[in-house]
């Protein structure tokens, strides 16, 4: 490189404190390892190849990548634990999320995993400004950021009918079988689902595969209402899986519907691999063991 930018073996040489035979034969060397010529001697100057032009910007992006791995090496082997900082807006996916960072923690002892709880357009916020390496997210709140997304799992339509309702007696369940109920929808994002209509989309969706009526539905994000309702008036609740957690289900059945119209996809989104090499090794580990 030094030779390529001096123009000259003499002048690159003299950078480096050594002698211009020394120079000459490291150059010589490089060039029989490769089989090609870098350089061309031409009435007492040096002209760079095709071949040393492309080598040479090739070999800086290497060297800029290497110099990065050291410094990330560096602080691997001062003993110090490494921090990967996640960030989650639910419990439930912290709840999910836990048993892979606890195996994850116990092959690599040397990095501590750290959660952090923000709703998710502070998640977004810390994630962009780089306090936050990882976020566990609604594919929709992170799509057009401009982050990288890697998929994480799906939360299903739940349906939870009381067991004073006879359809709980059934031992198959469709939601055709919903036709003459009410229904208490719960949506614990609801300001965020109308405010980009993504209610409005869900409700459709709810109205084209059920037999369920604009008028048979109550839509809320109050759970202590949505199981009042539910114990009062005998109502189904209908949520997303991943909100299970919450609701104690000592008076209901729980039915867990795949492939229905409130599927909802949960994302990793990071800024980038690149100099972060606990990030990498998180996602990776992350990959080869989530059976999404």
């Amino acid at each position: 490189m030094s030779v390529y930018e001096e123009g000259s073996i003499t002048s690159a040489a003299k950078k480096h404190f050594i002698s211009q035979v020394a120079m000459s034969q490291q150059i010589q060397s490089l060039e029989e390892e490769l089989g090609v010529k870098l350089f061309l001697r031409q009435k007492k100057k040096l002209h760079q190849t095709s071949a040393a032009h492309y080598f040479y910007y090739e070999i800086k992006n290497i060297l800029s990548l290497y110099d990065a791995l050291l410094i990330d090496l560096k602080n691997y082997s001062n003993g110090n634990k490494m921090v990967l900082r996640i960030g989650v807006n639910y419990y439930s996916l912290y709840e999910w999320l836990k048993n892979y960072s606890d195996k994850f923690e116990e092959s690599y002892h040397d990095i501590n995993i750290s959660f952090e709880f923000y709703p998710s357009n502070e998640l977004i916020s810390q994630l962009d400004k780089g306090f936050i390496d990882i976020i566990l997210i609604w594919d929709k709140y992170a799509s057009n950021l401009g982050f990288i997304t890697k998929p994480a799992f799906i939360s299903h339509c739940t349906v939870l009918i009381p067991f004073n309702n006879p359809l709980s007696n059934l031992k198959s369940f469709s939601l055709d079988l919903l036709k003459g109920q009410r229904i208490v929808m719960l949506v614990e994002e609801l300001p965020y689902f109308r405010r980009t209509g993504h209610l409005e989309e869900v409700l459709s969706n709810f109205y084209d595969s059920t037999p369920i009526k604009n008028g048979d539905i109550i839509v809320t994000d109050n759970i202590n209402q949505a199981l009042f309702l539910s114990s009062e008036e005998n109502l189904i609740i209908i949520t997303y899986e991943d909100k299970l957690y919450k609701i104690p289900q000592k008076n209901m059945k729980s039915i867990i519907m795949d492939h229905s119209f409130m599927d909802s996809n949960f994302v990793f989104a990071y800024k980038s691999l690149e100099n972060n090499m606990v990030v990498k090794l998180f996602m990776n580990f992350i990959e080869e063991n989530n059976h999404f």
